[in-house]
Formats: C-alpha cells, sequence, structure tokens
C-alpha cells in the first residue's frame, strides 16, 4: 500500500471510528505525557512565529472558548497568576510607570472611565464621558469649570489651570450614582473644595452659556 493510499484509508478509519480514536488518544496520552510535552515543547522552539499565527487565528476564530478558558485559568490560580504580576512589578517599576503613562496620554477617555470605576465600584456606561465633555466645550468653548460664578475675562474659573475631574453631583458616599445626570466637570480646585456637599453648578450657568445650548 503505497502513503496516499494509506493516509486515505487512515482518514476514512478515522472518521468512521471516532470514539474510539478518542479513547486511544486518551490512553496514548497518559501513559506518553513527558515524551509528549518534550515533543510539544521543541517543536513550538522551532516553529515559534508559526505556532504564534496558529494560535492568533485560533484566539480570533474562537472568542468565546478563550473567554472560558481564561476565566477557568484565573479562577484556578489566582495566587499563582497574583504573585506573579507582583514580582514583575517590582522587577520592571519604571518600565511598566512609563509605559502605563503613555498609554494613559493616548487613551484620557478610557483612563477617566476606568479611574472612576476604580474609585466608585461602578460601571459608567459607554459615551457618557465623551458626552459630559462634548457638551461642556459647545457651552463653554472649550473645556472649563462649571463653577464659574467667579471667572476670568476669559470665562475660566480661577483655578481651572488645575485641571480638571468628573464631579459627582451627588457623591457616592451619599447614595449617588454614575449617570449622566449626576456628572459634572469642576477642575481640581473646586472639587477637592465641594468635599461631600451636593451642589449642581450646572444649574447656575444656566444662563452663562457662552455657545450652542444643549
Amino acid at each position: 500500500m503505497d502513503k496516499e493510499k494509506e493516509r486515505l484509508y487512515g482518514e476514512k478509519y478515522r472518521a468512521e471510528n471516532v470514539q474510539k480514536e478518542k479513547i486511544r488518544h486518551k490512553k496514548y496520552h497518559e501513559k506518553n505525557k513527558e515524551k509528549i510535552k518534550i515533543k510539544a515543547t521543541r517543536y513550538r522552539k522551532e516553529n515559534r512565529e508559526k505556532c504564534r499565527e496558529l494560535g492568533r487565528r485560533y484566539r480570533k476564530n474562537n472568542p468565546e472558548k478563550e473567554k472560558a478558558r481564561h476565566v477557568k485559568y484565573y479562577l484556578e490560580n489566582k495566587e499563582k497568576i497574583k504573585m506573579y504580576h507582583k514580582k514583575r512589578y517590582k522587577e520592571n517599576t519604571e518600565q511598566i510607570r512609563k509605559r502605563n503613562k503613555i498609554w494613559q496620554i493616548k487613551h484620557p477617555e478610557k483612563t477617566r472611565e476606568y479611574n472612576h470605576k476604580k474609585r466608585t465600584r461602578g460601571i459608567i456606561e459607554k459615551g457618557i464621558m465623551s458626552r459630559i465633555v462634548n457638551e461642556n466645550i459647545l457651552k463653554y468653548g472649550c473645556i472649563t469649570c462649571e463653577n464659574i460664578n467667579g471667572k476670568k475675562e476669559d470665562g475660566h474659573c480661577e483655578h481651572c489651570e488645575n485641571g480638571f475631574h468628573i464631579d459627582h453631583i451627588v457623591p457616592i458616599s451619599k447614595g449617588g450614582s454614575n449617570d449622566y445626570n449626576n456628572l459634572q466637570i469642576l477642575c481640581a480646585h473646586c472639587n477637592y473644595s465641594k468635599h461631600t456637599e451636593i451642589i449642581d453648578y450646572r444649574q447656575d450657568n444656566k444662563n452663562n452659556q457662552m455657545f450652542l445650548k444643549i
């Protein structure tokens, strides 16, 4: 029997005896774990690019399976993962901080949402941050503090150079939510000065808009 006929016969046999083949493979794998592991390691080492491409293709075609696999692994190895990241951060602190800083500069919207979620332990609906920022720009011509009662000639709060925060009108500690209607833009100074008071500065500035009315 030549090689082609032998291959076709093998394919036909495996197709007709799926269950038998599974049992055979399982028995072989149990008896030869170490041998298979060494062989697989050597193959991956000699064919890195091919294995990476196959891995990428599999993950792309099987996102749900990959997600379930990651979740299962995480639940079974929480302490191991925690120790790994702790060790890695300790050995590469400066490099990781620098990389994180670059990412935060490139993704300010995602950074704000992450910081809010981390601080409030809640979920902010996608697009809310962008909506607040865009409406503030339309209202004042630039991103500025809503508390502009004592504004300067250029329409900015005197502390606006401190940068801006997304503030909860009703603080989380008093039952406030992450909904659009409970968020306003304040500069760092006004946000910290407000503490846990319930103050809606947007109401004070309804008639002070300089640009479009939303």
